[in-house]
């Protein structure tokens, strides 16, 4: 028989050892005792909470479902699972799943209540996480949830603890022969408490495991701190399963021995392994999206390109038809040749910004980069655009600075600027249009600016304009039309440059600039 006053002691033990935030409070939900897990967890010494309030840690939101908890507690001498949202003293709170029961001794209420505290704000975060990855993560919350429902029902006072836990408590000697255990710990193995006391805990662990296990008990014989360490257990029938192993160091008189508290973590395990499968099956339809979305690409380039095909001799039979090499021309079939020669035109430079699309997606796009002069490429594409810009009434002023050097494809870097002049040449007002131009040297970079008095742009879609596709004002009608891959088009040139490209403007109605910068040679 243990000695009462070792008794007292290890309960007392259990009760500081217990995985769990433990506090003792009396009839009002005042602190009396808490152990130092809930010091620890809390932030806060013995003295600054013992004598407080219990609700003056708990978030005010959440202080009604408490008091109603602590009520049906007082009044059937056990209190609901709840879920409360607790602070700590640093100010930064956690949820934590709490039970209380009535300490009772010998049938006889002292007016005390043994509360259990267990922190799930790391189960609610791989819930929040689950949620993104699959549907049925509510669901799966649950399970989570009601695989940390282990809490203490207690009735009685400390010596009822062991007893009565819900986690499995066994207490061995020092050659791991088990000296004591508590109903639960019997019942989840199959044996009765009697068939239990002089088992080595090795009986107890499955065959997979018991070098584990061993390395687990030496390490506490050595000193070692042993806090939820996985170990699969086998219970009487041979069935296994897996649980969290903690255990504590007790002296009975000159005798060392040890509590230990063991947790079945079947559905928790269970749980995380559904998850697993799940991130695995959503994994796999992510690269099955990646492959199709590839091919989609792929198909699109070759699309395109079969599509600009049957463009090229249309564009030259209207050219030849318009200089009447088969013989003359009324003016209003020259004023319908000229609008396919147009739309013919259009669409050529449609299909190129296409497969310029695809290219850059693909990375497929090959730059022929030499150092060039960038005011001499701005100037003669300038000149080229210069009859469609005097057709528009439009004014274009150029600010170069000379001597501006840069290692790049001089094409692509022309054709960006064509993009971006036509681009403006489209939003200009009808009368007293405007374009500036200003190339600079900044640092170690070149910078071009190509300003507008046009329509402008919402600063809410100034970031979207780049994006394949996508208009800022589908309703509006301009004469060059739009796809909404130019700018697009654009933007992959000059990163590929290793380049940056944005658009700036105050607003609708203020015009709009296309700042880029690229590296200086």
């Amino acid at each position: 028989m243990i000695p009462p006053e070792s008794l007292e002691r290890l309960y007392r033990t259990f009760y500081e050892i217990s995985p769990d935030l433990v506090c003792t409070l009396d009839e009002n939900g005042i602190v009396l005792d808490v152990n130092q897990r809930a010091l620890d967890h809390f932030g806060y010494s013995k003295d600054e909470l013992i004598g407080n309030p219990c609700f003056d840690f708990i978030a005010e939101q959440y202080r009604k479902t408490a008091l109603t908890g602590f009520g049906e507690m007082k009044k059937n001498g056990i209190g609901p699972l709840i879920e409360l949202l607790l602070i700590k003293k640093d100010g930064d709170t956690f949820f934590g799943l709490c039970r209380g029961s009535r300490i009772s001794k010998e049938n006889e209420n002292i007016g005390a209540y043994l509360i259990t505290i267990q922190d799930i704000s790391p189960m609610r975060a791989a819930l929040e996480k689950a949620k993104h990855a699959e549907v049925q993560a509510n669901e799966r919350y649950d399970e989570l949830k009601k695989t940390h429902k282990t809490l203490l029902m207690l009735e009685k006072k400390y010596e009822n603890l062991y007893e009565n836990s819900p986690d499995l408590l066994r207490t061995i000697d020092l050659h791991g022969v088990i000296t004591d255990c508590n109903e639960s710990y019997a019942k989840n193995l199959g044996y009765s408490k009697e068939e239990v006391v002089g088992m080595k805990i090795y009986d107890h662990t499955a065959e997979k495991n018991l070098d584990n296990m061993k390395e687990v008990f030496n390490s506490w014989k050595n000193g070692a701190s042993v806090t939820n360490k996985e170990i699969w257990m086998k219970r009487k029938d041979g069935t296994i399963f897996p649980a969290l192993l903690s255990a504590t160091t007790f002296y009975q008189g000159d005798q060392l021995g040890s509590n230990t508290v063991i947790k079945d973590i079947t559905e928790l395990y269970e749980a995380k392994k559904k998850i697993e499968e799940n991130e695995a099956h959503i994994r796999e339809q992510y690269e099955d999206l990646q492959d199709v979305e590839k091919s989609k690409e792929e198909f699109l380039a070759m699309i395109t390109h079969e599509l600009k095909t049957p463009l090229v001799p249309i564009q030259g039979y209207v050219d030849i038809l318009l200089i009447e090499k088969f013989g003359p021309l009324t003016n209003d079939q020259k004023h319908r040749l000229e609008i396919i020669k147009s739309n013919t035109k259009y669409l050529m430079k449609l299909m190129s910004d296409l497969l310029d699309v695809q290219k850059l997606e693909l990375g497929q796009m090959n730059l022929n980069k030499e150092n060039h002069d960038l005011a001499d490429i701005i100037r003669e594409v300038t000149e080229n655009v210069k009859p469609d810009i005097e057709k528009h009434n439009i004014k274009m002023s150029l600010h170069l600075q000379s001597g501006i050097y840069c290692v790049c494809d001089r094409l692509r870097i022309a054709q960006v600027m064509n993009n971006l002049i036509n681009n403006a040449v489209d939003f200009c007002p009808k009368e007293n249009s405007e374009i500036f131009i200003k190339l600079h040297a900044d640092d170690k970079n070149s910078k071009i600016i190509i300003k507008d008095n046009g329509i402008g742009i919402p600063k809410s879609k100034i970031k979207k304009i780049f994006v394949k596709f996508y208009q800022v004002d589908t309703s509006v009608t301009r004469e060059h039309g739009g796809s909404g891959i130019g700018l697009a088009v654009c933007k992959g040139i000059v990163e590929a440059h290793n380049g940056k490209i944005w658009a700036e403007s105050e607003g609708e109605g203020k015009g709009a600039e296309i700042h880029i910068t690229l590296t200086l040679a």
